[in-house]
């Protein structure tokens, strides 16, 4: 995911990438090993010593050992026996790096001595400079090699026609289409609105509700979403699109876009930077998490989830919805302020208490991060249908139960991109043994 950590182990990297001892422990540390380009990067960690820290460069470097102009931040002065790297990182803004290889590095010096704490190569990639540079043949032998199947080659080559920049990536799911089908297909895991149509309702179990007043899916239904050859188009392609703020990073400029449409409740300077702060602080696009928010909230974000008014949880918000569910004698929105609030045991995970909205956004993000983009369901499509996780977790951690969600949600995100729709990489899953024909809807 582009992210390592380094855990409480005292180690200097020097510039011949050998590992020596050192007075100093450098532990928490996140560093990049592949960002795509305009893509942010947040600097955490923090350096120790049993020593007094006097001084602190943090930088990046090109091949030849040379700090980039702009990228090296120091502080002297100092008379300390800890200090945190994510000091440095308002001033390293990875998005300016052009593309090419880097080191990513920190120095230190304490009453001992000056010494390389950190020393990691990384690169940045322009896939998309890469594409849009390939001619037609080209292109479709780089699909063909990914092991995408004739008919995927064939809508996707219809695309790059329209998109030259857009990149698509083949995910291999080693998994049976009729397997996973089988999976999704157990009832009260594919649920439907109540007013879709007949025919996208399980007639047998048509009186019955599930999650709330959905209805089982139709068999039919269920084939039709979960066959992506059905939306390979350019309307319903961002189902696709990988949330990792590290691949698709996301920007100010396309958030307003999605909150200047229908009045939205979020359509304000302050709501904006606290989306792309959380966006940066996650790791996950901000339109991304924008559009959650909205499909949660709904576009006038009248909840008393969001209020901040609610008479038992007074100052909490949860714009996520995270544990807004009924159960155990709650109801869903008091539920969900009960979690946001530290589920009753004080629990300060995530950045709890929620009680302000930018700790909401922030903390609800990271939250999305480690249930889902950090388990290989970065987009619309595998965080509905888990299906890169092995086939015994299929039909588990789906982040909704609707059959439609990772259809409605990405029509929805496509609307940040009405403007600037370039450059962007999109994961599309393979299954082995397909039908020959995409499932048709019902």
């Amino acid at each position: 995911n582009g992210t390592k950590t380094v855990l409480k182990k005292a180690f200097t990297v020097t510039d011949t990438g050998t590992s020596t001892s050192s007075t100093f422990t450098l532990t928490g540390a996140t560093y990049p090993t592949t960002l795509k380009k305009g893509s942010s990067f947040s600097l955490k960690g923090t350096l120790t010593s049993t020593k007094t820290i006097s001084e602190v460069h943090v930088g990046v470097m090109n091949m030849s050992g040379y700090y980039i102009t702009g990228f090296h931040f120091s502080k002297t002065g100092l008379s300390t026996k800890s200090y945190s790297i994510a000091n440095a990182d308002s001033s390293l803004k990875f998005g300016n790096l052009k593309a090419g290889d880097y080191y990513y590095r920190i120095k230190a010096t304490n009453t001992s001595g000056t010494e390389i704490v950190l020393k990691k190569k990384f690169t940045v990639v322009d896939p998309a400079a890469e594409t849009s540079s390939m001619t037609n043949a080209e292109f479709k032998a780089d699909l063909q090699k990914q092991g995408f199947p004739a008919d995927y080659v064939t809508a996707l080559m219809a695309l790059h026609k329209v998109h030259p920049s857009w990149v698509f990536k083949a995910q291999k799911t080693g998994l049976a289409w009729a397997d996973v089908y089988a999976k999704e297909k157990v009832i009260g895991r594919s649920l439907i609105e109540p007013s879709a149509p007949a025919v996208y309702i399980n007639q047998t179990y048509k009186d019955k509700n599930y999650d709330g007043n959905l209805k089982v899916a139709s068999y039919a239904a269920i084939k039709y979403y979960l066959d992506p050859r059905n939306f390979l188009t350019e309307k319903d392609m961002y189902q696709f699109l990988d949330q990792r703020s590290s691949v698709n990073p996301g920007t100010k400029a396309q958030v307003t876009t999605l909150v200047s449409q229908n009045d939205c409740f979020m359509n304000t300077s302050t709501y904006v930077s606290t989306l792309v702060k959380a966006g940066k602080n996650s790791g996950v696009n901000p339109v991304i998490l924008t559009t959650m928010v909205i499909q949660e909230q709904g576009w006038k974000g009248t909840s008393d989830l969001i209020s901040g008014k609610n008479n038992a949880y007074p100052g909490i918000y949860n714009h996520f919805n995270v544990g807004a569910y009924a159960a155990d004698g709650m109801s869903k929105i008091i539920r969900g302020l009960w979690w946001a609030k530290g589920a009753g045991t004080g629990a300060t995970s995530f950045g709890r208490p929620w009680d302000s909205i930018e700790k909401s956004l922030t903390g609800g993000a990271s939250h999305y991060a480690a249930g889902y983009i950090e388990n290989k369901q970065y987009t619309y499509y595998t965080k509905k249908f888990n299906v890169m996780n092995g086939l015994s977790n299929v039909g588990s951690n789906q982040y909704m139960t609707n059959i439609d969600g990772a259809y409605a949600e990405g029509r929805l995100v496509r609307q940040a991109y009405t403007i600037d729709p370039a450059n962007l990489v999109f994961r599309i899953p393979i299954y082995t043994d397909m039908p020959d024909d995409p499932c048709p809807a019902p």
